[in-house]
């Protein structure tokens, strides 16, 4: 059996924060975009994009009557059905 290298960890641990992760995680996240391994940041990177649309959903149902200006790049962020990269 393989085991995982670093890169492997921490390309699954962003994995797991882009499904479960809240606006918490969002800063730790963030310094890992700093990470030598294209592969995890390229992770870390849909990571927070889907907290930021989980939380983005979630504060327009929370807010339905306030109207949101969505930006122009509104439809290339993933959702939460989007498997990850």
């Amino acid at each position: 059996m393989k085991r995982a290298k670093l890169r492997g960890l921490k390309r699954n641990v962003a994995v797991v924060f882009g499904n479960i992760g809240t606006l918490e995680d969002e800063s730790m996240l963030r310094q890992a975009l700093a990470d030598t391994e294209s592969l995890v940041r390229k992770h870390v990177t849909w990571a927070v994009e889907r907290i930021e649309s989980s939380s983005s959903s979630s504060r327009s149902s929370r807010c339905s009557h306030v109207k949101h200006e969505r930006s122009p790049d509104w439809t290339s962020r993933p959702t939460r059905d989007t498997k990850h990269p």
